[in-house]
């Protein structure tokens, strides 16, 4: 398996940047997680997004989400529906991708599975301010988890537990894991590599951060 960050920012992008968005690749098959701000054009880089296979959506805050709206776009002008699954709340944000013809939308809920060619994909439920899913790939030979935007919860260790990389949310703020929590995850999880993301460019996150910040371009290759 094969991940690269196309974004590392939120709940903004800092110039020049993108917010939170993961190329995840195994085999023959190509998925997006996520698609904040400033993410698509990275994506360019990489693939022609109307060859993913499938887009996953952690929660339906604007920074994890705006430039599925500009993909759309895209999409429908070479006549392509792609798979999209997310959360259906807020209601109102689900329903304008819901009636979008450019997406083929699934709801996604707690401990949801997916097989989507050489890919597994499954959900865990987090505790944010809004509906919010930790998203776990496996592929016949690597684990990688994002644990989306959350606050510290019991959940995640063990959801994360021995994974080959885990990005986690370090927001840094109300909802969102702080240094300390990440500290902890980084212990309890056992992850192979461990990364910080979703990273607000108000804060010197260097100097906050112990652990590897992300970075738009970084590859992981787990296999």
């Amino acid at each position: 398996m094969e991940v690269i960050v196309l974004g590392n920012n939120g709940p903004y992008p800092s110039a020049g940047g993108a917010c939170s968005s993961y190329l995840v690749r195994s085999g023959n098959t190509s998925m997006l997680n996520d698609c904040g701000p400033g993410s698509l054009a990275n994506l360019f880089k990489y693939m022609d997004p109307k060859d993913l296979d499938a887009i996953l959506v952690s929660h339906l805050h604007y920074d994890h989400i705006s430039d599925l709206y500009a993909l759309s776009y895209y999409l429908k002008a070479n006549n392509k529906q792609i798979d999209l699954f997310l959360p259906d709340s807020p209601r109102d944000v689900y329903e304008t991708f819901r009636d979008n013809d450019a997406y083929n939308t699934f709801i996604i809920c707690d401990c949801n599975m997916f097989h989507i060619k050489d890919i597994t994909i499954s959900f865990c439920e987090m505790t944010h301010s809004s509906k919010s899913f930790a998203c776990k790939f496996r592929d016949d030979k690597s684990m990688f988890v994002f644990t989306g935007d959350t606050d510290n919860n019991e959940k995640i260790k063990d959801y994360a537990l021995d994974s080959d990389l885990l990005i986690v949310d370090g927001g840094n703020a109300k909802s969102h894991l702080t240094p300390l929590d990440c500290d902890l995850l980084s212990y309890e999880s056992n992850a192979k590599q461990f990364v910080v993301s979703h990273l607000n460019p108000s804060f010197d996150n260097e100097k906050l951060f112990e652990h590897r910040l992300a970075k738009i371009g970084d590859v992981y290759k787990l296999d």
